[in-house]
């Protein structure tokens, strides 16, 4: 489902596996600014579905009575023809004044809907009005819902910023890397000092290395230390309570001189509990916990635009005196509901639920770069980093997708040859195998671990593999091959696929050696001595292997 190709990239030569899909996200920026954070235009890595193109102007306004108004001039249009319907909405954000959050102010506003048989192109003007002081992003999308299954789907988004001068394009800020934590009933975290503030303190000379090391090891008890307890949980994408697990916790204190200090590192588990024992400090003066997106030994990472975690947070003036029990219990805290850190934390779940779900090679130590003001699509650079987009963690696929892309090459020990062309989707043919293939396995494996054959390309709109029927047929179409491991696994009788089989089975024959295309991995699976009535399966999805 996600579309990608392979290209160089002449700015660092890096080789670089791009994934992009029919329904992938495309960031692009109206006007040049003044900065270069989400501001400036960025020349996207890859294009995306072609078949949809929207281009958008900020049109500056002031009212009669000085408060600020404006415009935002959409051009939808179509590159091919179509009968059906084709739509243009729009989400209205505005960042939080301590930047830590966008608040959705507009969900899923309608523009227009209409058939574009005889025009390629539509006109519209999103009127804003009465806008305060402030950081706004308008998520643009446009869909078009074909009668073969089949969805066009584009997304841009466009960041301005509201001041005395009126509307301008683009954000001046970064977006802090933290939020703090809240309750279960919403209540916030005190912030005593701010991370941003002048006054809260320097880091210790650590090197970020010598600190990672340090968090492996959980300290023990000895004579005189607290044993401070908690719990760490977040909202998962559907609203729901979910523990934050496998992540670290730092207990951290300042000192007299206003040097930040770590007292003791752990683990959640994975029900979001933990402890730690500190040796309480001789001198202290601030007390701060925080629950980062860094796992045991690594093996699951997600981090900002500058290489740091994201974390959430909790003060406190003193957690050296212990409550009647002997300890300090802090309770249960959530990483805050609609914050950019809970996003960041979506995708580290996401890690953590890939690796516990893979038995042998996994991904490695692969971190995942994400950032609410990236420009790029979500892509994988072998044997480096996925870089996710700015909607990414909204989707429950694209993450691991692009996980299961580093999961091939830890595998192989390098990536399988490919040439996919672009723009290509996910249910026509590519006219190579390689690409059908790496493109067909991710696809695969994040249907398998979110135990699903819907992929997401954002929190709503999806193609499900549990019917492939629509698309061009054989071994060169993804969505075929995605098709075909989906059935060999899922235990759902249809048409001839009435069998199925273990995913360590599965994974298996793909890790057995390097295979660069499906019917190399259908070699390997009968040499390996497994069912060769899984052809059955196959044949289900137009792969007409013996």
């Amino acid at each position: 489902m996600l579309k990608p190709k392979i290209f160089k990239n002449l700015l660092n030569g890096l080789f670089v596996v791009s994934i992009i899909s029919t329904l992938t996200i495309a960031f692009t920026i109206g006007q040049s600014v003044k900065q270069a954070y989400a501001a400036s235009p960025v020349q996207n890595i890859e294009s995306q579905d072609e078949r949809i193109s929207i281009e958008a102007t900020i049109k500056n306004e002031k009212s009669l009575n000085g408060s600020n108004n404006g415009k935002i001039k959409v051009n939808l249009s179509v590159k091919e023809k179509t009968n059906n319907d084709v739509s243009l909405s729009y989400d209205l954000y505005k960042l939080s004044d301590d930047k830590t959050e966008s608040i959705l102010l507009k969900d899923k506003t309608n523009v227009f809907a209409t058939r574009m048989v005889d025009i390629s192109s539509q006109d519209a003007y999103i009127e804003l009005e009465n806008l305060d002081p402030g950081y706004y992003k308008v998520t643009l999308k446009g869909v078009s819902k074909q009668n073969d299954g089949d969805v066009w789907y584009k997304e841009k988004l466009v960041f301005f910023t509201v001041n005395d001068e009126g509307m301008e394009s683009g954000w001046l800020d970064k977006i802090p890397n933290y939020s703090s934590a809240t309750r279960e009933d919403g209540t916030k975290a005190d912030v005593i000092s701010d991370p941003s503030s002048d006054d809260y303190g320097k880091e210790d000379k650590k090197t970020t290395e010598q600190r990672d090391v340090q968090s492996l090891n959980v300290q023990p008890a000895s004579n005189g230390a607290i044993k401070i307890i908690g719990n760490w949980s977040q909202y998962a994408r559907d609203g729901t309570e979910t523990p934050v697990y496998d992540a670290e916790v730092e207990v951290r204190y300042r000192d007299d001189f206003y040097i930040w200090r770590t007292a003791g590192t752990t683990y959640t588990s994975h029900k979001g509990d933990w402890f730690v024992y500190i040796t309480p400090p001789s001198s202290h003066n601030l007390w701060e916990i925080r629950v980062k997106t860094f796992a045991l030994q690594g093996e699951g990472k997600v981090e900002n635009e500058d290489g740091n975690y994201w974390y959430a947070y909790t003060q406190y003036t003193d957690l050296a005196t212990p409550q009647p029990w002997g300890g300090v219990d802090v309770g249960k805290w959530f990483v805050s509901k609609g914050s950019h850190t809970e996003k960041a934390f979506w995708a580290f779940k996401d890690i953590i639920i890939t690796k516990y779900n893979l038995v042998y090679e996994r991904f490695g130590k692969t971190p995942v770069v994400w950032y609410p003001t990236a420009t790029n699509l979500a892509y994988y650079t072998p044997g480096d980093k996925v870089y996710l987009g700015a909607s990414s963690p909204d989707s429950q696929s694209i993450t691991i997708h692009e996980l299961g892309h580093a999961t091939m090459y830890n595998a192989y020990g390098s990536y399988p040859p490919i040439n996919c062309p672009s723009p290509h989707y996910i249910n026509k043919t590519s006219n190579d195998k390689g690409c059908a293939w790496s493109e067909g396995w991710a696809d695969f494996l994040q249907a398998y671990i979110n135990r699903s054959p819907r992929f997401y390309f954002d929190s709503t709109t999806y193609v499900d593999l549990e019917n492939t029927s629509s698309m061009d047929t054989g071994d060169m179409v993804e969505g075929r091959v995605a098709g075909a491991l989906w059935d060999l696994y899922d235990p759902v009788n249809d048409g001839s696929d009435t069998r199925n089989y273990f995913f360590h089975d599965i994974y298996s024959v793909m890790r057995e050696s390097k295979l660069n295309s499906f019917s190399e991995y259908w070699d390997k699976w009968k040499s390996l001595g497994y069912d060769v009535n899984a052809k059955d399966s196959l044949h289900q999805n137009t792969i007409y292997y013996n």
